[in-house]
């Protein structure tokens, strides 16, 4: 791919993460008060999980919305535009492949350290662990310290081997988080 081509997709995940997090800001919360992302109250249960990271003693206390991305979360749930969801698609599958997508939103209430590559997902006695290629940036800082108060958002390549047509978890430092799928086919 040109480095145009590329540069054409980031600009296109940038932009997505700024609507979304213009249409899903979530607002201003007490201390470790769960926060509501309205958005994400209309996704359907099989296809999101939500968990905290961390506690009051700990350096990171977040909270985290993780969602298949698909057209229909995208435009019916969170109010994504239909006709910007081709381009978005490029620019995931130049990045991605065939492979689904997650997004994974942080909402830090405390200051601390995010690491993706702590997520894991496990299908039946399979566990697959998420790597440096495997997540993208979508909007915000989304590696390393994050600031209390402020949200970031990334993607994360669902690993080619699980079939999501059937259920599987996803871990967080090796702590089972949730559990998402069975997914229809082309959803």
């Amino acid at each position: 791919m040109s480095q145009r081509g590329r540069s054409a997709s980031a600009s296109l995940v940038g932009a997505l993460g700024i609507v979304l997090v213009l249409t899903c800001a979530a607002s201003a919360q007490t201390a470790y008060e769960d926060p509501e992302w309205p958005a994400y109250q209309n996704v359907p249960a099989n296809v999101k999980t939500s968990f905290r990271i961390g506690d009051s003693g700990s350096g990171l206390f977040a909270f985290v919305w993780v969602f298949l991305v698909s057209p229909q979360t995208l435009a019916d749930t969170i109010g994504y535009p239909d006709d910007a969801a081709p381009a978005f698609w490029t620019a995931v599958h130049d990045t991605f492949g065939e492979r689904g997508v997650l997004a994974v939103y942080v909402q830090p209430v405390r200051a601390g350290y995010w690491w993706p590559t702590r997520l894991s997902l496990v299908q039946e006695s399979t566990q697959y662990e998420v790597g440096y290629g495997d997540y993208a940036r979508w909007s915000g800082l989304y590696s390393g310290q994050l600031v209390a108060g402020t949200v970031t958002i990334g993607i994360l390549a669902v690993p080619a081997r699980i079939d999501t047509t059937k259920p599987f978890r996803l871990y967080y430092d090796g702590v089972m988080k949730g559990e998402m799928g069975p997914f229809a086919p082309g959803a």
